[in-house]
């Protein structure tokens, strides 16, 4: 008996690739670009790139107007929407660890 598999899709698959250092002489982006040339020779892989040193994040963890305008610009990237101006962001402070 065949089996068939509802969830298998042919649209291609939504990638985002995060480089994550902003420091002075970060290697990040030579991986990103390295990787982003194999994505881009497959038909069944859509990447997207999400850069920390495009957005200027914050330094502390104090929650600011300004912290969370540039985090309420990045997080719907990370989650493959587009910003929103409707929703306001989480203002809540991450816990430090001990």
């Amino acid at each position: 008996m065949p089996m068939t598999d509802t969830l298998v899709s042919d649209a291609p698959l939504h990638v985002t690739l995060v480089v994550g250092s902003n420091r002075h002489g970060r290697f990040g982006p030579v991986v990103a670009d390295w990787l982003l040339g194999r994505m881009r020779d497959r038909d069944d892989l859509i990447p997207d790139v999400v850069d920390v040193a495009d957005v200027h994040l914050p330094t502390s963890l104090t929650p600011t107007p300004e912290a969370t305008a540039a985090l309420a610009d990045v997080t719907p990237k990370l989650e493959g929407a587009e910003p929103s101006s409707s929703s306001p962001p989480s203002t809540t402070t991450p816990s430090r660890p001990a």
